[in-house]
Order: structure tokens, then C-alpha cells, then sequence
């Protein structure tokens, strides 16, 4: 006799015939708007999902245990988001470096991760632009507004990025023409917005004309009061 295999679904971990219950899929919520993080030095943020509710619970466990299950049915992107940043046209998508050791335990690079799917989408070049000053940053969970306005930058421009990297001459004549350079930085998750704060600080000191937009997979909006909820 056959008997289907049952999976628990890592959303409400009631037994279900499918890696993700009819119900959790049904509740996943895609963004279709662009946000305000309300910090300096960001022109805007446009998340791939809200996280709230089983939203935030899935991207909980993809980010923390080895996404591959969770990806498929996370990695998914609203028509007019997908407009939206084409439209932004940047010169590359700037992934948030991550801990290397961090990211072997969880078992994925999860902002290079997200930086490739919209990279794909809106067909344009990853730059890893920037890089870690140390491997193990210090860690932003559970931390207040505050203190994470009030840690140390970590990041720092990767040295891989030289004159032989072939986004250099494009970057290069625009500085010289004195031309802004959109860019789209993108992390994992967003909550406060301070890591991309302090990503987007590094760049601008070495890009001053650096127009720095932001994306992740997942955004919880609750955090700031200065949400836009018009499209874009």
C-alpha cells in the first residue's frame, strides 16, 4: 500500500501533504508598494513581502534554517514591483555582506540570496561593493532603535572591487561627468533599517553621487510611521 508522504508545515506545524499547507501559502503576503524607511542617504524601499503574521514566521525559517524548502514558495514577486524597479534602472544590485560563519551555519548566503532573485528579475549585475571590517559583526536582533543607530559601521568597500572589475569605467566616467549612480542595496530581511543606514553610508563616502535605493525580501512597515502606501 502507498501511503503519501506527510510534511509538518513550517508555518503553523500541522501536518500537511505539501512542504507548505494550502492555508500558510494562501497568507503569504506580497508588497506592491514602495516604502519610506525614514532614514538618511536612502531614496526608498521596495520589499519583496510584508512580514507580518505567517509571513514573518516563514521568513523567520527561511532565513534561519537552510531556506531551500521555504524558497520556492517565498521567492515570488508582484508585477508591479517588478515594474517598479526596473524602472529605477540601477547601475547593479549591491547585496548586504553577511558573516561567512553565519552563513554556513544557517546553511545559505540569505542577502546575496535575495540580491540574485531581483538581480534576475530586473536583469541587471550584482556588485559586491561592499565587504565585512570583521566576520563576526555585531549581531542587530533584539537590539532597540537606538542601539542599533549607535553601533560601529561594519562594512567597509570590498577590496575585490578595482579598476578590473567591469562595472569600474561605467562607475568611473560617471564620477568624472559628474552623473548620479542609482544603485538598488539589498538585505535579507528589513526592520529598522539601521544596517542599510550604515551600508548606505559607507557607499556614499566613496560614491558621493551615489542614488541609493533599498529592497529585501521581507519589510515589517509597523516599524517606521513614514510609510508610503502609494505605488511608486
Amino acid at each position: 500500500m502507498f501511503w503519501p508522504t506527510v510534511f509538518f508545515c513550517p508555518g503553523c506545524l500541522q501536518p500537511s501533504f505539501h512542504s507548505l499547507c494550502a492555508s500558510c501559502l494562501a497568507s503569504i503576503r506580497l508588497n506592491h508598494h514602495r516604502f519610506d524607511l525614514g532614514r538618511s542617504g536612502l531614496e526608498g524601499c521596495y520589499p519583496i513581502l510584508i512580514s507580518a503574521g505567517t509571513t514573518r514566521t516563514l521568513l523567520r525559517r527561511w532565513k534561519e534554517k537552510r531556506g531551500n524548502v521555504l524558497r520556492r514558495h517565498l521567492f515570488r514577486m508582484a508585477p508591479d514591483l517588478a515594474r517598479s524597479l526596473t524602472n529605477l534602472a540601477p547601475l547593479a544590485v549591491v547585496p548586504i555582506p553577511q558573516s561567512r560563519r553565519r552563513s554556513d551555519r544557517r546553511g545559505h548566503a540569505s542577502s546575496y540570496e535575495v540580491a540574485e532573485f531581483i538581480a534576475t528579475r530586473i536583469n541587471r549585475p550584482i556588485v559586491e561593493l561592499l565587504e565585512l571590517d570583521t566576520d563576526e559583526p555585531t549581531h542587530m536582533t533584539g537590539k532597540t532603535r537606538f542601539e542599533r543607530d549607535h553601533s560601529p559601521n561594519p562594512f567597509q568597500i570590498s577590496k575585490e572591487f578595482s579598476a578590473r572589475h567591469p562595472l569600474f569605467p561605467l562607475i568611473e566616467e560617471r564620477v568624472f561627468s559628474g552623473a548620479e549612480i542609482p544603485l538598488l542595496l539589498v538585505d535579507d530581511l528589513i526592520t529598522s533599517g539601521a544596517t542599510l543606514a550604515r551600508a548606505a553610508a559607507m557607499i556614499h563616502g566613496f560614491l558621493p553621487r551615489a542614488r541609493i535605493h533599498t529592497s529585501g525580501l521581507g519589510y515589517r512597515p509597523e516599524i517606521n510611521q513614514t510609510c508610503a502606501t502609494g505605488p511608486s
